[in-house]
């Protein structure tokens, strides 16, 4: 979860240390389990180059994660999974974000013997 204690996000940085976060967990030994993840990142299909190639200002930004309701993937948007306390205008941009989530999908087995 990256959040700002209250106050609106809704920026390019903050989008930027979401990718930093995962990041991170791509640098865990036990990544390779992880099957999906779930997160203001999958407007960039996951991929920090395509962020940053993209998104140059904090209103590039914004039109990019306000758009509804499919994912560049395919997959449908749920804002309230996505985003913690987020606000929109008549149009449906967003004017506030308090907070991205991200989620790991992992895969595991159970054994039996």
């Amino acid at each position: 979860l990256v959040h700002g204690y209250g106050r609106n996000i809704l920026n390019r940085e903050s989008i930027n240390v979401t990718f930093q976060a995962l990041d991170a967990v791509r640098m865990i030994p036990s990544y390779n389990l992880i099957t999906h993840v779930k997160g203001v990142v999958n407007f960039f299909n996951d991929d920090y180059d395509l962020f940053s190639d993209t998104i140059q200002t904090d209103n590039d930004a914004i039109k990019a994660i306000s758009i509804m309701p499919f994912l560049p993937n395919g997959n449908i948007v749920d804002r309230k999974e996505i985003f913690g306390y987020a606000e929109e205008d008549d149009s449906g941009l967003l004017t506030s974000v308090q907070s991205y989530s991200v989620r790991f999908l992992y895969f595991y087995t159970l054994s039996f013997i």
